[in-house]
């Protein structure tokens, strides 16, 4: 398996199947535990935590002692996100700014998460889901750590695929049997005709 790093701190994945998903997300969190970095992957849906922490086990030798030591956290995305019945994004980033003091002061190098967002493509959720995407870009070049934000693309309207685009430092999709980093300009000059 191919170690790969996304290129920005904010990336937005596409992904169209639970191998795409773990082709990215393994390797990354592979990575973060090795270099020290706290890492948090709130998983899909179509991926329990149990499956994911296995697939993880297969890339990363003794896998349980990084969470006996609190390195590695795994949740499931409705857990996680919906705890509360409303999630704003004012709460999402008073958490992050609260974890990232937590763990830096616990010797981690920094954060690393991934965070599925398809708990937030519901009309009931999605406004709250786009602006907390947006006000993450901001902040993130502030914030020892880097967001990996999932999004399966079958489960995706167009405008919400140039929301999300538009709303994270790059993209990544499968194209053509190829993993393709999109910038946010190109999601800006699309026009939906």
């Amino acid at each position: 398996m191919k170690e790969y790093t996304p290129p920005n701190k904010h990336t937005c994945l596409f992904y169209n199947s639970k191998d795409e998903l773990l082709d990215i997300l393994v390797p990354y969190f592979k990575a973060g535990l090795e270099n020290n970095e706290f890492c948090l992957w709130v998983v899909p849906e179509i991926l329990k935590s149990e499956e994911a922490k296995s697939a993880l086990s297969k890339a990363v030798e003794n896998l349980d002692r990084y969470f006996e030591k609190g390195q590695m956290e795994i949740w499931d995305s409705r857990d996680f996100y919906l705890k509360s019945v409303i999630v704003t994004s004012f709460e999402m980033l008073e958490y992050w700014t609260k974890k990232e003091k937590e763990i830096l002061g616990q010797g981690f190098a920094r954060m690393r998460v991934g965070g599925d967002g398809n708990w937030g493509l519901s009309h009931e959720y999605w406004l709250n889901l786009n602006l907390y995407e947006q006000d993450v870009n901001r902040m993130i070049e502030g914030f020892q750590g880097m967001a990996l934000c999932t999004y399966a693309i079958n489960k995706l309207q167009l405008h919400q695929i140039f929301n999300l685009g538009v709303s994270h430092q790059s993209s990544l999709c499968k194209r053509m049997g190829q993993w393709d980093n999109i910038p946010p300009s190109d999601f800006c000059k699309a026009q939906i005709k």
